[in-house]
């Protein structure tokens, strides 16, 4: 395994991280209450919710499509979780 800079230190694998997106379930665009800040990064307002399955229970993450910086505790289990660790780091 490969590890890529950042604040999750998820690993990645050799061929492009497919291994880790088998137990994506779905992504949904924030709106409403749990519409998200700007990515701290690049600057897009496109971030995203991700949910996924880990063999405890759904997680959610929250990540930028336009330069893939994500928050991802491990803990989240609800949207609202995620939202207020990635709209206080901004």
């Amino acid at each position: 395994m490969i590890y890529r800079g950042g604040a999750s230190r998820r690993p990645f694998s050799k061929n492009g991280g497919s291994e880790r997106m088998k137990n994506l379930i779905r992504i949904v665009e924030a709106s409403g209450d749990l519409s998200l800040f700007p990515c701290p990064f690049c600057g897009g307002h496109g971030a995203v919710y991700a949910e996924y399955e880990t063999p405890v229970g759904n997680r959610w993450r929250v990540f930028c499509p336009d330069c893939m910086a994500g928050i991802d505790p491990g803990w989240a289990q609800t949207r609202s979780d995620v939202c207020g660790l990635w709209n206080r780091r901004t």
